[in-house]
């Protein structure tokens, strides 16, 4: 054991060393290295092959001029082995120490790392990369294809009979009722079908077949032939033994490896039914053509079609073989550090955190992988790279920008808030989870099958979401804003969660929209649905029935003419559940479905008498259980309640709006006044008709 220092600049295989236990003084296994400020070393060692590893590697920064650096370049390969306990780290001074991997070995230049060359900073045990006092600038080269899409067969379509929805195969394609497919298009695809969405066959028969949206289901109807070669695939439904597989994008020129360690991918099989997640590590073999690959192991399960192998390794590595979980690989880096890499602990899964990052400013790429906290901690930083195979693919970030491919075992955002998140979220379990907020949601959620908001709120979601629940349990006060939902049942949160809203969102069949657990007493959960599938109708789900906006033209029990002998719209309640009304319990007053919420009315100072239309198909309505109330300016200013709840009686007929709620008040100023109604009796299929607009004297 000794120190190893730099004398001067040059190549680390070079006489620059002086102290260490190696020739001419260089380092050896189980040394200390220092990197004197002032000199830039050449990492182009390979010292994989130590058994112990670098004690502490601590490139040395400056007061005032130029720090040390270690740096990778294009025409060299090298290999940094940590000892366990130890760290590669920088020195407390104005100008840090750096770290750098790229083109030309220049500070402050860009260009990546050829993709022929490696650089691996491999830390064993509980060492790690102490970042507080390093700069570091880690370019690696990026494959343009970050994953390839596997599939069994695949058949071209011969013709496609619009009135009848029948698609004619080429040939005789073989497939049974039910057979899980999915379809693309070198053009555009027929109307109403989507990529990485999964359809079934029906009516199967040689070369014909249909398209189901589920199994047995509703067929899909499809009004234009698309256009460009349209193909259907099939997934791997038998497996045991499959290596060699076939895959969508050519990757024989791209940046996928086939060496050892830098080889590692991840099988997401995207459709996925409930919070445990069907993956497989795998290494890749060979790259045999344009369309097939061959993987280092067997396929261990059925995989959908088109479901998705991404690349985990980069040519530049930072990663340990840590079993504990709660080591970090890279700790607190500083702002402007750069970290296009992949960052991997291959000790086994969910073991370590990738990164934990405070500091502002912060760029990370390439992939971090194989971890319980991917990012961790992290503050006003820019997320570009993939996030694969993590518990938590970030948690604690804030106030960051996030791209890339997303996969997480439980949830990509953990207690994650005010980010914008652009990139894709495929095959995770959750996406937004356990009280993560107010972050704009713009990227793609593809086979999210459990979740993709789960007891999150406050967020703003304008991506396309396609297959899995849009919203679970306690997610509250989210916007969907003109949201594609394609495939996805979408779940109104039940005893809790409230007020989301859903604008121009648009569902595709058959789809409508599912409404999960309601019906809990004394508890106001709703989502408002404004503009649903880009037509008329307006709703709000509420626990306890539905609010609709309603025509008076005598559809099903609704009225036939408005008060005014017209057809405008009324507020229809309906769907009424059974504990509308439940008995005042344990403090609690009556369970009550709103149906006017909040209506402001602006009125002068002075008296005034509001009236509100209204009928209903209860047999009756008791006194109490229909309530107007109205909050008004009273006496000094002071905001003053009153209200009106007589008995109410059925119909007579659909045109019968004889029955009322009013109250009269006298308003001491000009200003609001405030009316809800509220029902809370429940009678089996019945509604309560409302006119909104108030007779007001």
């Amino acid at each position: 054991m000794a120190t190893a220092t730099s004398t001067t600049s040059g190549s680390w295989s070079g006489a620059i060393w002086s102290g260490g236990s190696g020739s001419g003084g260089a380092p050896a296994d189980d040394d200390y290295v220092v990197i004197a400020a002032g000199h830039s070393v050449l990492m182009d060692v390979d010292t994989s092959g130590w058994t112990n590893g670098i004690r502490d590697l601590t490139i040395t920064g400056h007061a005032s001029s130029t720090p040390g650096m270690l740096y990778f370049m294009d025409g060299t390969t090298g290999y940094i082995k940590m000892k366990t306990g130890y760290t590669l780290k920088g020195t407390n001074v104005t100008n840090k120490g750096r770290l750098l991997a790229n083109s030309d070995g220049v500070w402050g230049n860009t260009g990546e790392l050829a993709f022929a060359n490696k650089a691996t900073i491999d830390m064993l045990g509980t060492s790690y990369l102490n970042a507080v006092y390093l700069d570091i600038q880690l370019y690696c080269a990026e494959p343009t294809n970050p994953f390839v899409r596997i599939y069994n067969e695949k058949k071209d379509v011969s013709s496609i009979n619009t009135s009848t929805n029948v698609i004619t195969m080429g040939a005789s394609h073989g497939w049974s009722a039910n057979r899980t497919v999915s379809v693309r298009s070198t053009g555009t695809l027929p109307t109403p079908l989507i990529e990485d969405q999964i359809y079934f066959v029906g009516s199967p028969s040689g070369a014909d077949l249909k398209l189901l949206y589920y199994t047995s289901g509703t067929e899909v109807d499809l009004s234009d032939s698309g256009s460009g070669t349209i193909s259907i695939y099939s997934g791997y439904d038998t497996y045991t033994g499959v290596t060699q597989v076939n895959v969508v994008e050519d990757i024989t020129s791209d940046h996928w490896g086939t060496t050892t360690n830098h080889n590692q991918c991840l099988l997401v099989d995207y459709l996925i039914a409930s919070a445990t997640s069907d993956v497989q590590d795998l290494t890749l073999a060979s790259i045999d053509s344009a369309t097939q690959i061959t993987l280092g192991t067997a396929l261990d399960s059925a995989q959908y079609p088109l479901a998705r192998l991404y690349l985990k390794s980069r040519n530049i590595s930072v990663r340990n073989n840590t079993s504990s979980s709660s080591q970090a690989l890279i700790a607190s880096a500083l702002a402007n550090s750069v970290f296009n890499c992949e960052v991997r602990n291959y000790y086994g899964t969910n073991q370590c955190l990738a990164y934990s990052v405070p500091s502002a400013g912060v760029t990370i790429g390439g992939t971090w992988c194989d971890t319980t906290y991917g990012i961790d901690t992290a503050n006003n930083i820019t997320i570009t790279g993939h996030g694969l195979s993590n518990t938590y693919s970030t948690r604690y970030v804030r106030g960051s920008m996030i791209s890339g491919h997303h996969y997480a075992s439980t949830s990509v955002l953990y207690m994650c808030f005010n980010n914008e998140f652009s990139g894709v979220c495929f095959g995770t379990a959750q996406f937004e989870y356990f009280g993560a907020g107010r972050n704009l949601l713009s990227g793609d959620f593809i086979g999210c099958g459990y979740i993709v908001l789960y007891n999150a709120g406050e967020s703003v979601i304008t991506g396309t979401i396609k297959n899995g629940y849009a919203l679970y349990s306690g997610s509250y006060h989210n916007l969907f804003l003109g949201t594609k939902i394609y495939g996805v049942v979408y779940s109104i949160p039940g005893a809790s969660g409230s007020g989301n809203i859903l604008r121009n969102v648009i569902f595709l069949p058959p789809n409508e929209v599912y409404l999960g657990v309601r019906n809990y007493a004394y508890s106001r959960a709703r989502t408002y649905v404004e503009n649903l599938y880009l037509g008329s109708t307006q709703i709000i789900y509420d626990n306890l029935g539905n609010i609709l906006k309603t025509a008076c033209d005598g559809t099903g029990d609704a009225p036939s003419v408005d008060p005014d002998g017209g057809n405008d719209y009324c507020v229809e309640a309906s769907t009424i559940q059974s504990n509308c009304g439940a008995s005042t319990t344990l403090g609690y007053s009556k369970s009550a479905l709103t149906i006017i919420e909040n209506q402001r009315i602006w009125l002068a100072s002075g008296s005034h008498t509001i009236t509100y239309k209204l009928q209903t198909t209860y047999s009756s309505i008791s006194a109490g259980n229909l309530k107007l109330t109205c909050t008004y300016i009273g006496t000094d200013g002071v905001l003053t309640e009153t209200h009106d709840d007589p008995a109410i009686t059925t119909r007579s007929d659909d045109t019968d709006w004889s029955q009322e709620l009013s109250v009269t008040f006298t308003s001491s100023a000009d200003g609001w006044a405030t009316c809800n109604i509220d029902l809370m009796q429940y009678e089996a299929s019945c509604e309560v008709y409302v006119y909104p607009t108030p007779t007001i004297t």
